[in-house]
């Protein structure tokens, strides 16, 4: 799984250790962390003062860092030459870290921002061999009656969103409300399980001001191996945020349809 259209490059890590002695080993950051952002692990390995770290196999492999006093920073290159730079600060048991992040363009363009966190330890998994095929809605993300049509799952409507495996193809399914309900503010979004939301952030597609455009997901209490993402949600309040409690049914906001910037 990948993160949601990942735009990775550049990671900063400010790290708190709390009142090490002189004579006191270094702190070791080695290990593998589960991030928030669906569900996809990173491989920290240290040697040193110097890092070098993987975000899983196809998405960012070729990672390095250099340690300089509590802060730790990690620059990476990707195909798409996107930078994404975080800062982020571990807890005092170095087993979980947490920070803002933002995800810019070429030309210095905010793609997308939010929260970046992680714990130790590898990602839940579900083996779909030996546990069969999961049941994991338990409520319709939004008003189906208003909806006219659904595109296919690996379809050419909208722009290419792939697991890294394809091409030109849409790893999402595209809602097309019926014509009265085609603007802002007419189109509830709600949470289709009951769980944690481990990430609110800027959406990639049209301005994200204020509460307006995030992206939103929702890892299932029930199910922990999965994450939901929903797109392009103007909320509700500033309540809907990372570490927020949800529960099947509740309104997370309204579907932005249209962006002024676009038009």
């Amino acid at each position: 799984m990948k993160l949601a259209c990942i735009y990775s490059s550049l990671l900063v890590l400010a790290v708190f250790n709390g009142g090490c002695e002189q004579d006191q080993a270094e702190p070791d950051y080695s290990g593998i962390y589960c991030l928030n952002i669906q569900n996809i692990e990173m491989i920290l390995s240290q040697e040193g003062d110097e890092l070098s770290f993987t975000i899983q196999d196809d998405l960012l492999v070729n990672g390095t860092g250099i340690i300089s006093g509590d802060t730790v920073i990690l620059t990476a290159l990707t195909p798409g030459d996107e930078q994404f730079t975080g800062k982020v600060l571990f807890a005092e048991d170095l087993q979980s870290f947490s920070g803002p992040y933002q995800i810019t363009d070429a030309g210095d363009h905010i793609l997308n921002e939010g929260i970046l966190s992680g714990y130790k330890g590898a990602c839940s998994k579900y083996d779909i061999d030996s546990e069969g095929i999961p049941k994991l809605l338990t409520h319709d993300f939004t008003e189906v009656e208003k909806i006219e049509k659904v595109s296919r799952f690996r379809s050419g409507f909208g722009h290419s969103y792939t697991d890294g495996t394809e091409s030109c193809r849409s790893m999402k399914h595209y809602y097309t409300p019926f014509e009265k309900f085609r603007e802002n503010n007419s189109l509830e979004i709600y949470s289709p399980v009951s769980g944690l939301i481990v990430s609110v952030s800027n959406d990639g597609h049209g301005a994200s001001a204020g509460l307006t455009n995030k992206q939103i997901q929702i890892k299932p209490e029930d199910q922990p191996a999965f994450v939901f993402t929903l797109f392009h949600c103007d909320l509700i309040s500033p309540a809907i945020c990372t570490g927020k409690k949800v529960q099947e049914g509740d309104l997370l906001g309204h579907a932005r349809l249209y962006y002024e910037d676009l038009e």
